[in-house]
């Protein structure tokens, strides 16, 4: 797990070995799941988080979820004092993207399981099949994840690269 606070946003990074037992269809199974990380947040990292929030859920069955968790400003933010109400936005058809500074610090194994696009002079790697744990994480010491709107502007608007 990674968690990254932000001005505005709370990312929880959650690789598919602290998912493989979430269903992300069954919500029931998610709503549990997501109490459990609130609360881990909460007490772990003694976080106040109480009132409204938008949590965004990016899934990828590659790389697990990604969880994004914005607070809204309301006026009446006092009605929720104690409680949390989560507005849930939830993305199954996405996959992430990772940017690579050079090609050639990524093994030829992890190249083999991905397409590579260029698009504004940085490569992004799509993986196209599923890779061990060791291999996710060699790939993320060498790369940034990228998730959400901008997935889409780099495979519309980029170019694959063969290697």
């Amino acid at each position: 797990m990674k968690i990254i606070f932000d001005k505005d946003t709370i990312q929880v990074y959650l690789n598919k070995e602290y998912t493989n037992e979430l269903d992300i269809n069954d919500l029931s199974s998610l709503e549990e799941y997501l109490s459990r990380i609130l609360l881990r947040l909460k007490n772990d990292f003694l976080l106040d988080i109480s009132g409204c929030y938008e949590l965004k859920i990016l899934y990828d069955k590659f790389y697990g979820v990604v969880l994004v968790l914005s607070k809204h400003d309301f006026e009446n933010d006092y009605l929720f004092e104690s409680q949390v109400d989560l507005d849930l936005n939830i993305n199954k058809s996405n996959f992430f993207l990772y940017e690579i500074d050079d090609v050639f610090s990524i093994e030829n194994k992890l190249l083999k399981n991905g397409t590579i696009y260029i698009y504004k002079q940085k490569l992004y790697l799509k993986l196209i099949s599923n890779i061990s744990s060791i291999e996710m994480g060699r790939l993320l010491e060498f790369s940034t994840l990228i998730y959400g709107e901008n997935v889409n502007k780099i495979i519309n608007k980029g170019r694959i690269i063969f290697i």
